[in-house]
């Protein structure tokens, strides 16, 4: 048997923890409480192939409300550190979110 991988032992170890049976939705709370939901994105970009990708099907499913809170957040951030200081972002990697579905 091969050994778990972390989100697998952080599961069962809430599991076997528990004193009372837990729902799917009560074992996510669990784990939320504990983990960092930036944390868990950005391994989920590190297993893509295709991190712009992921983060366009990510943006996708946001609902209204979710897309103007993300795009004020982009907003806010400060100039990428890796890049030269004086030049413009690649504008061809903008992420561009369709509120009106």
């Amino acid at each position: 048997m091969r050994a778990f991988g972390e989100l697998e032992s952080d599961i069962m170890r809430v599991v076997w923890a528990s004193e009372e049976s837990l729902s799917i939705q009560r074992l996510t709370d669990v784990l939320n409480e504990e983990r960092y939901t930036a944390e868990l994105m950005e391994q989920a970009l590190a297993s893509s192939s295709d991190r712009a990708n992921a983060l366009l099907h990510f943006a996708g499913r946001l609902d209204a409300e979710e897309a103007v809170a993300l795009r004020k957040a982009l907003d806010t951030m400060p100039p990428d550190r890796n890049s030269d200081p004086g030049t413009e972002p690649d504008r061809d990697t903008d992420l561009v979110l369709d509120t009106d579905h």
